[in-house]
């Protein structure tokens, strides 16, 4: 892609996120008024499960994105419908064995002890949890869609589907509110039907007007599933041990603190969360790119990327302050000063922010050139790091919050610095062969 349809991708892109991150903020609003605090650190707990799920596609997105890439740059079509259709089958298969599984297992949990709770009975929790599991895997099916848009350099889709589905939930949500009493199940059950509905309605669309791309039942190919498992296993090994070291601090804070600072520390990495949105949609289609540039050898393309990078990095520091600084006053005006944190739970927060976008930075670029190994064994080591330096940091130091957020963002860090000089070797390569050295 160049540059005039990168820019084009953004601009479409940052229409989109701007309406999402607007009504997500509404939405949250209105989920803290209908549950309140404590009922909506439950949720958001759930949710963090609910990402757990999403990691259980064993790769095959990311698989498919790099073989449909590799498809289409032969311009054979067929074969890139065989990949598509292959994955919504297997896809299709792995869900429908998993939510079975998961069915039986729930029975032997006790749901209580995972959410810290006596609020809510553990019958009603499971119920909760297997609406939430239930819509969780068909929208992972109708995802892969998105590495579909991903390679045909449509993010804005993906933006797009965000949207609406939050426009979706934010209308059921205000209608609960006004006409239903409290109810987690009734939340979940919105929840996950404005997801699938909004990405079936988006993908149905998008296929109909690319029908070569169009899912066909008969065009499952048993020879395409190693190629998706192969690559796609590499990145779920990285997908899973990066879940550890961030999404599971909700479960954590919940089993070391309360459902209630669960609650706290999600409002404010919502708040924050406007840095990494801001992000994402610059670095969102630069993987495809750093594929392209370092098959041919493009050592300019990633000098000016990254020149551009270091600048960005700079601005969301300047804006993340800029946040910081009224960061109690916003809350309070949005959520209310119950569901707020401190001024240092702030400050962590906004770190933990910065140290995520450069960790993500440095991730797209070995993610493209598919050169994962030392990003896998630096996550592995922030993982296995990460829930030992949060016990130590809570009930040792009595750090509370800021103790979970201090471990992630030591988690994080060592591969900011791996990546980084990993980024400085491959281009010092690249460099030697743009000057003819070998």
């Amino acid at each position: 892609m160049n540059n005039l349809g990168l820019l084009s991708q953004i601009k479409k892109s940052l229409v989109y996120k701007v309406l999402g991150v607007v009504s997500s903020f509404i939405l949250i609003k209105y989920l803290i008024q209908y549950l309140g605090v404590e009922q909506y650190g439950i949720w958001a707990v759930i949710l963090t499960l609910l990402n757990l799920v999403l990691y259980f596609d064993f790769g095959i997105s990311n698989g498919i994105k790099n073989n449909l890439a590799e498809s289409l740059a032969r311009h054979d079509e067929f074969g890139a419908q065989e990949y598509i259709s292959t994955g919504y089958i297997l896809l299709s298969c792995i869900a429908v064995v998993l939510y079975t599984i998961f069915i039986a297992a729930s029975f032997f949990i006790d749901w209580n002890s995972v959410f810290n709770t006596s609020v809510l009975d553990n019958n009603y929790l499971q119920k909760v949890v297997l609406v939430v599991v239930f819509f969780t895997l068909l929208n992972l099916v109708l995802s892969i869609a998105n590495a579909v848009y991903s390679v045909l350099q449509v993010t804005h889709l993906i933006t797009l589907n965000q949207f609406f589905s939050q426009i979706i939930a934010l209308i059921f949500i205000v209608i609960l509110y006004q006409w239903f009493s409290q109810s987690l199940i009734l939340v979940a059950v919105v929840y996950g039907t404005s997801l699938t509905l909004s990405t079936f309605v988006i993908s149905t669309f998008f296929y109909k007007n690319n029908r070569t791309l169009s899912p066909v039942f008969r065009y499952f190919n048993r020879d395409k599933t190693k190629g998706i498992f192969s690559l796609g296993a590499k990145f779920l090994s990285l997908q899973l041990l990066f879940f550890f070291i961030l999404s599971n601090d909700r479960i954590i804070i919940a089993q070391l603190l309360a459902p209630i600072a669960v609650a706290q520390y999600d409002i404010m990495y919502k708040y924050f969360s406007v840095l990494i949105i801001m992000h994402t949609l610059v670095n969102a289609p630069l993987w495809p790119l750093y594929t392209k540039a370092y098959q041919e050898n493009d050592y300019g393309m990633f000098k000016t990327v990254f020149k551009k990078l270091r600048v960005l990095v700079l601005g969301y520091i300047i804006i993340g302050l800029v946040l910081l600084l009224f960061s109690n006053d916003i809350i309070s005006l949005w959520v209310g000063k119950e569901a707020g944190g401190t001024l240092s739970n702030f400050v962590y927060m906004f770190l933990m922010m910065i140290i995520f976008i450069v960790f993500t930075i440095f991730s797209y670029f070995s993610n493209g050139i598919n050169k994962t190994k030392i990003q896998f064994y630096s996550v592995l080591v922030g993982a296995t790091i990460n829930i030992p330096l949060s016990v130590v940091f809570v009930k040792n130091f009595n750090m509370g919050l800021n103790g979970v957020i201090l471990a992630t963002i030591i988690s994080l860090s060592i591969f900011c610095v791996t990546g980084f000089v990993q980024f400085i070797y491959e281009m010092n390569k690249l460099e030697r062969k743009e000057k003819g050295y070998n």
